[in-house]
């Protein structure tokens, strides 16, 4: 509930030092699953952030008419307008330094890539890098189930190291393909590849030691997130 107007004002903060936000954090689901990682992150190396980030709700909108946006099962047209311009406002407000972004990449339509280039155009302008989490492995034999509660089921039981699944990931890797195209175009792009961390040979990781890696069949668990923190921080 205090944040149920983070949407249309300034994300969810972390101020470390009493400093405006320098990283803005955007994303859906995916980003919801990295956001307390980067936010840990962002503490460490002493530099506030905010997080605009939502369940079922792709961050992407019109920049180049921010009131012309389009509603969704969540949130009303006002609403999307509202989201739209307050990120645009306080990424100057705050003189962002770093963008940071996860999605499910393989859903993103055709509408969300060009929306999605035009930010990065718009971040460039600007001189602000966009460091892009890629899409994980799909763990698709597991369908939109709690992972803990699958792997118990399966008798997947823990060991020293990682323990991994078999999966088929041609629909995730193409997704992943865009944002390596978007890399090469865009100078400003960085991407952190967290699918070639946990994929080799056909298979996912999906525990490691005592921890289960995912949430359900396509997010990471925050176990998983801070395995990796120190990989991001640099």
């Amino acid at each position: 509930d205090p944040n149920k107007d983070a949407y249309k004002k300034q994300g969810i903060l972390k101020i470390v030092n009493n400093k405006n936000p320098e990283i803005l954090i955007l994303g859906d689901s995916h980003g919801v699953a990295w956001a307390k990682t980067l936010q840990n992150i962002g503490e460490e190396l002493q530099l506030s952030s905010s997080v605009y980030t939502t369940n079922a709700t792709r961050p992407f909108f019109n920049i180049k008419d921010l009131g012309n946006q389009e509603s969704n099962f969540l949130f009303t047209k006002r609403e999307r307008i509202d989201f739209a311009k307050s990120i645009i406002s306080n990424i100057s407000k705050w003189k962002i330094k770093i963008v940071i972004i996860s999605c499910r990449w393989e859903q993103c339509s055709d509408k969300d890539k060009l929306y999605f280039e035009d930010l990065i155009i718009y971040l460039k302008k600007k001189d602000i890098k966009l460091l892009i989490i890629n899409q994980p492995p799909r763990i698709s034999i597991m369908e939109d189930l709690n992972a803990v509660q699958f792997i118990s089921y399966m008798k997947i039981n823990p060991i020293n190291g990682f323990n991994s699944l078999k999966i088929d990931e041609n629909e995730v890797i193409k997704g992943n393909q865009f944002l390596n195209e978007l890399s090469k175009k865009h100078s400003n792009v960085v991407i952190f590849d967290i699918f070639r961390k946990l994929y080799k040979n056909g298979k996912s990781k999906i525990t490691h030691n005592k921890d289960v890696l995912y949430f359900d069949d396509d997010h990471l668990s925050y176990s998983c997130t801070e395995l990796y923190k120190e990989d991001l921080i640099k």
